[in-house]
């Protein structure tokens, strides 16, 4: 598969031309880049972040021994939602079984859609005595650029949100002076950043957003193209956060994220043309400078990287897969790629060990991509991101084997690559990804 024919090569159309210095500093990629986002109702009520919970807690080690749990979404803030739900010690205490059992870390989101702070900051102590180091961040509101929707009056703006944020921070730190704060957590209007930079940028460790690519779920205008064509709209997101913090000292992290907003939409987000979306999301995230993600979802929800059997067990989903191939290729420095051609994203990494891998992604419902690569090395093997359809839901692999049960993968299927006039050819099928390594 991975020699082609002539006809193939004289197919300038769908050819592409890469040449990589693996010897460029490069940009590292942070060890705990990698994250899932709960719902408030997960931890508090639906008995999801349990140290009994080993399936997840297995699925989530696969991942990686760094990385971070967020806590928040609509239910941390939102009065219908947050109503009935209090957190107990004992929430905390499963909570923190749960995270040393993981190894990762975590953001906590705070009330602040009910307007109690002093009830925030009471939360805040009990959770930062009872977490301890595991504690990354603490957040004040979920999504506070549309309070203005429900829970606001409907000219609520930053200023606004300013002064909230404020009083909450005033009563945190008479009881906890030393809590780690991120923020805005906005939902899409990133214009917040500037004066909420300028007002707490000392108090800050790093700063927060959301981003989904499409939405509503109930759209008959999401579809699967629009989500992988969606890359123009991520890099403006990018490009607006990069103007607004730069200068500041301070990285952002996309705290909640996830392809169509929702849920997810069935038939796009559980696929694996939800997990080429996710591939792509990751490292042109890593790549612009970002310090992680936070994929939302949880037991349930067509875009949810695991969700919960019948029988109980956490199983991976399509986004998994995504994740799993990030934390296979996306351990090291990301490094200059020169890349002549339309029809695919690529990335190069060179790995904490001196491994240089080539991450190919073809977004293309249709057209194969054909890959060459300058030799920067003898030989090169590929694991293939695969699935019998774009909108497969099921059997999908990673270098030929899926992840077992209790997070148990070991790729099975290494295919040689051609070394041809000093390039390695490499021949994609329609929307599929893969990692080449490539070896001195």
């Amino acid at each position: 598969m991975a020699a082609l024919s002539p006809e193939l090569r004289g197919a300038s159309q769908d050819e592409n031309e890469l040449s990589i210095d693996f010897n460029a500093p490069g940009r590292l990629i942070p060890e705990d880049f990698l994250g899932l986002s709960f719902e408030t109702k997960g931890l508090l009520s639906d008995g999801i972040l349990l140290p009994e919970n080993r399936s997840l807690i297995s699925l989530i080690q696969r991942l990686g021994p760094k990385g971070v749990i967020r806590i928040g979404g609509n239910s941390s803030d939102r009065p219908s939602l947050r109503k009935g739900l209090t957190c107990q010690r004992s929430h905390m205490e499963h909570l923190v079984g749960f995270l040393s059992a993981t190894g990762w870390q975590l953001i906590y989101g705070l009330d602040l859609g009910s307007g109690q702070g002093e009830h925030a900051a009471a939360e805040a102590e009990m959770v930062a005595q009872i977490v301890g180091s595991k504690l990354l961040a603490f957040q004040f509101g979920n999504e506070p650029d549309l309070f203005r929707l429900d829970i606001r009056q409907s000219n609520y703006n930053a200023s606004d949100y300013l002064v909230e944020w404020r009083d909450c921070l005033k009563a945190l730190r008479a009881r906890v002076p030393d809590a780690p704060l991120a923020g805005p957590d906005v939902a899409n209007d990133t214009s917040w950043f500037k004066p909420f930079i300028q007002a707490f940028r000392s108090e800050l460790v790093f700063l927060t957003c959301h981003y989904y690519s499409e939405g509503p779920a109930s759209s008959s205008d999401v579809t699967m193209k629009r989500m992988l064509d969606s890359g123009p709209a991520l890099a403006k997101v990018i490009d607006s956060v990069a103007g607004y913090t730069a200068g500041s000292g301070l990285k952002a992290r996309m705290a909640e994220t996830n392809s169509v907003y929702g849920g997810g939409k069935a038939g796009v987000s559980d696929t694996l043309g939800g997990a080429l979306w996710g591939v792509n999301f990751m490292f042109t995230l890593a790549e612009a400078g970002w310090l992680g993600i936070n994929f939302h979802g949880g037991d349930a929800g067509p875009y949810s990287p695991t969700a919960r059997s019948w029988i109980g067990v956490f199983e991976p989903r399509p986004l998994y897969y995504a994740m799993l191939l990030f934390a296979y290729a996306g351990r090291g420095w990301l490094v200059p790629i020169h890349h002549q051609g339309t029809s695919l994203r690529a990335f190069a990494v060179r790995g904490t060990g001196g491994e240089r891998r080539v991450i190919l992604i073809n977004n293309d419902l249709t057209q194969n991509a054909h890959v060459r690569i300058a030799a920067v090395g003898q030989k090169a093997t590929i694991l293939r991101l695969a699935a019998p359809s774009a909108d497969s839901k099921s059997d999908i692999t990673f270098g030929g084997a899926s992840v077992g049960p209790n997070g148990d993968w070991a790729p099975k299927l290494k295919e040689s690559v051609t070394l041809e006039s000093n390039r390695f050819l490499v021949e994609l099928p329609p929307t599929s990804a893969a990692v080449v390594q490539i070896q001195i």
